[in-house]
C-alpha cells in the first residue's frame, strides 16, 4: 500500500511510533533530535486529521504501518484509507 503525500521519514516515524517507541527512541533510530521527531508526528496528525498520538498509533496499526516499510514504492498507485475519525487519506 502506498501512502502518497507522506515523506519516507514521516512514514518511518509513524512505523516506529506504531511499534511503541517513544519520540526519544525514534530520534535515536532515525538520527535526528527529539524535537524533529515531534515535528514529524505533528505533520502526520495534520495530514490525517487525527488529534492525538494514541489515535495515530491505532490508525498506523490498522493500515499496516507498524509492519516494516522496506520496499514501499513511493510511486505506487494511491490507496485511500480511513482514519479512526472517518477522514480519508
Amino acid at each position: 500500500m502506498a501512502f502518497c503525500g507522506y515523506s519516507p521519514r514521516e512514514l518511518k516515524v509513524i512505523e516506529l511510533h506504531a511499534k511503541g517507541l517513544r519520540p526519544r527512541e525514534i530520534a535515536e533510530q532515525i538520527g535526528c533530535s527529539r524535537k524533529v521527531t515531534y515535528n514529524y508526528l505533528w505533520r502526520v496528525t495534520q495530514k490525517t486529521g487525527i488529534k492525538n498520538k494514541a489515535e495515530l498509533m491505532l490508525w498506523a496499526i490498522e493500515v499496516g504501518l507498524d509492519q516494516s516499510l522496506e520496499g514501499c514504492a513511493r510511486d505506487a498507485p494511491y490507496a485511500p484509507v480511513s482514519t479512526p475519525l472517518g477522514h480519508t487519506v
